[in-house]
C-alpha cells in the first residue's frame, strides 16, 4: 500500500471516530439537556397557569375580606335589614366585582343572602349544588382559626367549576367576634380562561369534570391528579408538549380539568443548534481529511512519487549526469540531495572502473601477444626437444645394439679361450706357453663381458631417461597448449568484461607431472 493510501486511511480512521463521539454526544448528552430544559420551562409555565389561578382565589379572597371587615356587612349579618340589600346587593355588585357568586352565611351554615349572577344573561341562577356546596361543614367554608384566616378552592357544579373565597364577617376594626362568612365566586368561564391566558401569554384549555367533550388524553393523563399543584407533563410530537393539571376541591376530588399546550421551541433549537454543529463537525472533519491529505499529497506524497519516478528513470537510462530536481530545504530535498551525491559517487567510480577496463584491455593485449609469442617459441622448443629425444633414442638404440655385438664376442671369446686353456692342459708341457695365452686371453674376454655389460646397463638406463623425457617433453608440449588457450580465453574474458574462469582440476595433474618432470 503506498503512503498516499496508508495517509488516507489513518486520516479516514481518525475522523469517523470523531464524528461518532460527536453524534453521540448530540443524541446522548445534548439532546437529553434540552428535553429536561424544555421540561423545566414546561413546568414553570404550567406553575404560571397554576399562579394565575391562585391570584384569582386571591383577588376573590381580598374582595370577600373587604366586604366581611365592614360594619355594615356585620350588622346586616344580625338584622338582615333590606337598606343594606338595596344599596349594595344588586347587579351592579356582580358587575362591579367581576364574580357571579355572592352569599353571606351565619355561623350555623344558613343562608343569609346568596345569589348567583350570569352576566351575558343578566339574570340571576339556580344553581342548588353550589348551595349545598357551601353549606357542607366539610367543605370548610365557616372553619376560620383566627379573624384573618380564609378560604380558597375550587367546586364544581352543574353548571361547571367555580373558584370560591370565604372570609370572616367583622367589624371593620376586627375586634369583635365572627359572625359569619362571605363568599364570592367566579366561574371558570371561557372569558376567564382566556384573561388568564393572555396574561400568561399560553394557550390553555379546561373542561369541567362533568363536561361530556373532555379529549381522552386529558382524561388518562389529568384524572390521574388528585392535588391542587399536581401536573403532568408530556410530549405530544416534535412540535408541541403538553402540562395537565387538576383543579380539586378540598377534599382532593377533582373538580375541572386544564391541558396548557406550548411549542417545544427549546428542542427544536436545541435540534437545530446540534445539526448546526454536527454539520459543522462534519465539516472540520472533512477538512481534518480533505487538508491535511493535499497538504500531504502537495508537500510529501506528491514529491516522493516525483522522486521515485524520476530514479525509475534513471535506472533504466545509462547516462550518468542525470540528477533529481528538486529545489527544497527540508528531508525531501535532503534526501534528493543526498541522492544526486550517491550518483556523483557512482559516476566517479564509473570513470575509474573504465579506466581499469581500458588499462586492462591494453595490458591484455600486450599479454596476448606476448602469449602468442611465448605459444610460438614454446611450440619450437618442445618441436626442438622432441626431435633431440627421438635422435638421442636412436642413436642409444644403435649403441645398445653394437653393445650387443661386442658381448657376443666377448662370449665366445671366453669360450674359446676356456676350450684353449683345455687344449693346453692336455698338450702338457708343450702346450703351458698357450696354456698363459689362453688364460689372458680368457681374462681380457671376461673383462670385456664386464664392460659390455656395464655399458649395456648405463645404455639401458640412459634409454629409460630418454624415454622419460621424451613423455616429459610431450606433456610441456600439452601444458604450453593448454595455457596458451586459458591464456587466450582469459584476455578475451578481460575483453568481455566478465569474470575469469578457474582452471579446471584436468590440467592440475599435468602441472605435477611438469614439475616431477623437471
Amino acid at each position: 500500500m503506498r503512503i498516499r493510501s496508508q495517509i488516507s486511511l489513518l486520516l479516514l480512521c481518525l475522523a469517523v471516530p470523531f464524528l461518532c463521539m460527536k453524534w453521540l454526544a448530540y443524541s446522548a448528552v445534548l439532546l437529553p439537556a434540552f428535553d429536561q430544559l424544555e421540561n423545566k420551562q414546561a413546568e414553570k409555565d404550567v406553575e404560571r397557569f397554576l399562579d394565575a389561578i391562585e391570584n384569582e382565589l386571591q383577588i376573590l379572597s381580598k374582595r370577600a375580606n373587604d366586604w366581611g371587615a365592614w360594619d355594615d356587612t356585620y350588622k346586616f349579618a344580625a338584622d338582615r335589614n333590606e337598606t343594606f340589600q338595596h344599596a349594595n346587593l344588586v347587579d351592579e355588585t356582580f358587575t362591579n366585582t367581576d364574580t357571579d357568586f355572592l352569599c353571606f352565611l351565619t355561623m350555623q351554615n344558613e343562608v343569609i343572602w346568596g345569589k348567583c349572577f350570569d352576566h351575558k344573561s343578566g339574570t340571576y341562577l339556580e344553581v342548588p349544588d353550589l348551595f349545598s356546596f357551601v353549606l357542607n361543614p366539610v367543605n370548610g367554608l365557616l372553619r376560620f382559626r383566627t379573624i384573618d384566616d380564609d378560604f380558597t378552592g375550587v367546586a364544581l357544579t352543574s353548571r361547571g367549576a367555580i373558584l370560591l373565597a370565604s372570609r370572616p364577617i367583622t367589624t371593620t376594626d376586627r375586634k369583635s367576634l365572627v359572625r359569619g362568612a362571605v363568599v364570592f365566586g367566579r366561574y371558570l368561564s371561557s372569558d376567564c380562561i382566556a384573561a388568564i391566558a393572555d396574561r400568561t401569554h399560553l394557550k390553555i384549555d379546561h373542561w369541567s369534570k362533568n363536561a361530556e367533550s373532555i379529549p381522552d388524553d386529558v382524561r388518562q393523563n389529568a384524572g390521574r391528579l388528585h392535588g391542587f399543584r399536581e401536573k403532568i407533563i408530556v410530549p405530544v410530537d416534535n412540535e408541541r408538549l403538553c402540562g395537565y393539571v387538576a383543579l380539586t376541591d378540598p377534599r382532593g376530588t377533582p373538580a375541572a380539568f386544564a391541558r396548557v399546550t406550548m411549542d417545544r421551541t427549546v428542542t427544536q433549537l436545541g435540534k437545530r443548534a446540534g445539526l448546526t454543529a454536527t454539520g459543522f463537525s462534519l465539516g472540520a472533519g472533512l477538512m481534518l481529511v480533505l487538508v491535511p491529505f493535499f497538504v500531504l499529497r502537495n508537500w510529501i506524497t506528491g514529491p516522493l512519487q516525483q522522486l521515485s519516478s524520476q530514479v525509475a528513470a534513471i535506472s533504466t537510462q545509462t547516462a550518468p549526469e542525470l540528477r533529481l530536481k528538486v529545489e527544497r530545504k527540508d528531508e525531501i530535498g535532503m534526501l534528493a540531495e543526498g541522492f544526486n551525491a550517491l550518483l556523483d559517487q557512482l559516476h566517479n567510480d564509473h570513470k575509474v572502473r573504465e579506466e581499469i577496463l581500458r588499462s586492462s584491455k591494453t595490458a591484455s593485449l600486450s599479454l596476448e601477444t606476448k602469449i602468442q609469442k611465448f605459444s610460438v617459441d614454446g611450440s619450437n622448443v618442445a618441436a626442438i626437444a622432441q626431435q633431440t629425444m627421438t635422435a638421442i633414442e636412436e642413436v642409444t638404440a644403435v649403441i645398445a645394439r653394437e653393445l650387443s655385438i661386442v658381448s657376443e664376442i666377448a662370449a665366445q671369446t671366453h669360450l674359446l679361450a676356456l676350450n684353449a686353456g683345455i687344449e693346453a692342459a692336455r698338450a702338457g708341457e708343450a702346450g703351458r706357453g698357450f696354456a698363459v695365452v689362453a688364460n689372458q686371453i680368457k681374462h681380457l674376454a671376461s673383462q670385456s663381458g664386464n664392460a659390455a655389460s656395464r655399458v649395456g646397463t648405463g645404455i639401458s638406463d640412459a634409454t629409460t631417461a630418454v624415454r622419460h623425457g621424451r613423455e616429459a617433453s610431450d606433456k610441456t608440449a600439452q601444458v604450453i597448449d593448454q595455457f596458451v588457450v586459458a591464456g587466450r580465453e582469459f584476455m578475451q574474458t578481460l575483453s568481455h568484461n566478465k569474470p575469469p574462469e578457474p582452471i579446471t582440476e584436468a590440467a592440475q595433474p599435468v602441472n605435477k607431472s611438469v614439475t616431477m618432470a623437471s
